[in-house]
């Protein structure tokens, strides 16, 4: 009897498990994507490093650039459209908006294009600091969350 109890409770387990993994909010860890580093002769001055982000063919790249410095890495992510930040130190990893003395697009734009409420839960994605290869896992990963619906064919997020 203690079995088929125990089955059971199993089965309802296993199932509310598969039930919460399908409701959770976003798409992050479901996009496809490609990474490829951009050659150092083409970084821009003050840059450490840089890739392209490419989520689809026919769409223009999103670039990321590392700033590196003695409190961690912040990870630069622009396009045309918009600019986020995400920053790796002692403190964890997660996004931020670009700080003004850093920021190349207007703020006005990237307010339409980012979403505000999606950038506040991305402020901590990690509470370790996170090698360069992981950093840009989550940013592929989790920036398409942060791009409001009304603005994502722009990037075929």
């Amino acid at each position: 009897m203690k079995t088929k109890s125990l089955k059971g409770w199993a089965v309802v387990f296993l199932v509310i498990i598969a039930f919460s993994a399908a409701a959770v909010p976003g798409k992050a860890f479901a996009a496809n994507y490609v990474i490829t580093p951009v050659a150092q002769q083409d970084l821009e001055a003050g840059v450490d490093q840089a890739w392209r982000l490419r989520y689809s063919e026919d769409r223009p790249p999103v670039v990321v650039e590392l700033h590196e410095s003695k409190k961690g890495n912040v990870y630069l992510v622009r396009t045309d459209h918009f600019e986020v930040a995400y920053v790796s130190s002692e403190k964890g990893f997660g996004a931020r908006k670009v700080k003004i003395s850093e920021s190349k697009i207007p703020d006005s734009l990237t307010s339409q294009v980012v979403n505000a409420d999606e950038l506040a839960k991305q402020r901590v994605l990690s509470t370790e600091q996170l090698d360069e290869r992981s950093a840009l896992e989550l940013i592929a990963a989790y920036l398409p969350d942060l791009v409001n619906s009304s603005y994502k064919h722009l990037f075929s997020i």
